[in-house]
């Protein structure tokens, strides 16, 4: 466990030292996409953060992207760790909607909001549907938006049932879903473990879009959630 202290540390100064780097740019007043400017930051949080812990990590499928285009962008959620993943694999093009209670955890709130991250009240519908409303603006503006349909992380690594959220915010903006399949965050950090395994190796793999066109909501999840199960399962 005095190991797991030591990464943790590690992690802490790391994520301390991108809201440091980026303080300074708060106070530009000339024209200047900070947005852009604290995505392309997310992209080194999550690459020193990987490093850090000695995490080998592999991103399959990048061939079904196309990055000209947005997409709603899902996938099977393991570990906190994943959100570094993600960030590796697709740089400054997503914009994540998490569980709002990570906005309160010292120095790695102070990112996610910098890095435009959309804060999602599970128990509260009423405030769900406006950080749907929220992630539809995004869209409009040509960001990608990822959801994680499980809701949160999963215990034992199965696939859990998912939710319908992120399939209404697809209907309405008319965009394709992008699946992806995470393997091996849950061995580096689990759910509700303090504990970091360093030298593990994970890996993304993205699948190829699902068009959202002319398919009943509950269809939808039910392709997507089958093509995620299918590939964690190869």
């Amino acid at each position: 466990m005095i190991l797991s202290y030591f990464f943790w540390f590690i992690l802490i100064l790391i994520t301390a030292i991108t809201i440091i780097v980026g303080a300074p740019f708060e106070l530009i007043r000339f024209k200047f996409n900070k947005r852009s400017f604290y995505r392309k930051l997310g992209y080194y949080w999550g690459k020193f953060s990987l490093m850090a812990t000695f995490t080998k990590y592999e991103v399959k499928g990048i061939e079904n992207i196309d990055f000209t285009k947005n997409y709603i962008v899902m996938g099977n959620h393991l570990s906190y760790f994943d959100i570094f993943l993600v960030f590796v694999a697709l740089k400054d093009k997503i914009v994540f909607m998490a569980k709002k209670e990570l906005f309160s955890i010292p120095f790695f709130g102070t990112v996610l909001k910098r890095m435009d991250f959309i804060p999602v009240d599970r128990e509260n519908p009423r405030e769900a549907m406006k950080s749907l409303i929220e992630a539809s603006k995004k869209l409009k503006e040509g960001d990608s938006i990822l959801v994680f349909p499980e809701g949160t992380r999963s215990e034992d690594g199965k696939l859990l049932e998912f939710k319908q959220g992120g399939f209404i915010l697809a209907k309405r903006a008319g965009l394709d879903i992008l699946p992806f399949a995470i393997r091996g965050t849950n061995n580096v950090l689990k759910k509700n473990s303090l504990k970091i395994r360093p030298f593990q190796k994970i890996s993304i793999t993205f699948l190829p879009p699902v068009s959202s066109e002319g398919k009943k909501i509950n269809e939808l999840l039910l392709e997507v959630r089958e093509a995620i199960l299918k590939e964690l399962n190869a």
